[in-house]
């Protein structure tokens, strides 16, 4: 905060509390800036982190990273050998169970033999996780700045 002047009408008070005892003005003025500048960060953080909210996967990762399915990060990406769409393996298996073994896109039958492991593409999620998984940090290192 800049020094207050005790001229100007709308800092009067203030530079009164200023020059009668600056410690106590100045400690004053950082109970309040913490007080409602944290509010409006706090909810600007909370804001952000639904961003990396797993639940909402569709929106925060590439698409061709999420499952046709479950619209999930895959993490066992398989690759059906009737349409050539790419699943979850877990999530493919049970609507195969599911389905009477019919595939989503095609209804033919197929089984689960059928269904090849897409290392690529594994290796590629692996990858996108390893150079993402510090995303988040930037903003919990300000919130821990801010309050200290």
């Amino acid at each position: 905060l800049m020094t207050p002047e005790p001229d100007d009408p709308l800092d009067n008070e203030l530079a009164q509390e200023y020059y009668a005892d600056k410690q106590a003005y100045e400690t004053k003025c950082l109970t309040i800036t913490r007080k409602h500048a944290f509010i409006k960060l706090e909810k600007r953080f909370q804001e952000l982190e639904l961003k990396f909210d797993p639940k909402r996967e569709k929106e925060s990762h590439p698409k061709q990273y999420l499952c046709s399915l479950s619209q999930t990060l895959m993490t066992d990406p398989v690759i059906s050998s009737i349409t050539g769409k790419t699943y979850e393996r877990s999530v493919i298996i049970k609507f195969l169970m599911e389905n009477d073994g019919k595939e989503p896109q095609s209804s033919t039958r197929i089984e689960i033999k059928q269904l090849i492991s897409n290392k690529n593409l594994q290796e590629l999620i692996k990858d996108y996780l390893k150079m993402n998984e510090g995303k988040k940090l930037w903003y919990e290192q300000l919130s821990i700045q801010v309050l200290n």
